[in-house]
């Protein structure tokens, strides 16, 4: 809800005052991928590099979250009771990365 709600003070309206201060309070919790600032790790600032990033960070997250949800299988049995992750928590992150993302990727296309 954050997340869509910070991208009505994107655009380029004069919203009268408490919602113009509700949307800027609520901006601050919004995924925003330049404070990675991957651009630091690269030479040039090119939007097209940033936008590229921007788009490989939910294929790389579902690697992440597939791999987390099947860490627990390759631990010894012992030690895999203290770390159940369900399937169901693996598709719940999933849908919350991707609406995060897509809203995040939108938002600078």
């Amino acid at each position: 809800l954050v997340q869509a709600l910070s991208v009505f003070d994107e655009l380029s309206i004069l919203w009268p005052e408490p919602v113009a201060s509700v949307l800027d309070f609520i901006s601050l919790f919004a995924f925003n991928l330049d404070i990675i600032k991957i651009s630091c790790l690269l030479v040039s600032d090119n939007p097209l590099t940033k936008y590229v990033f921007r788009v490989l960070a939910y294929p790389l997250g579902v690697i992440m979250l597939v791999a987390l949800g099947s860490l627990p299988r390759l631990l010894p049995q012992r030690v895999r009771k203290y770390f159940v992750i369900s399937f169901d928590s693996v598709l719940n992150g999933l849908g919350f990365m991707t609406l995060v993302v897509y809203i995040s990727v939108t938002m600078t296309a």
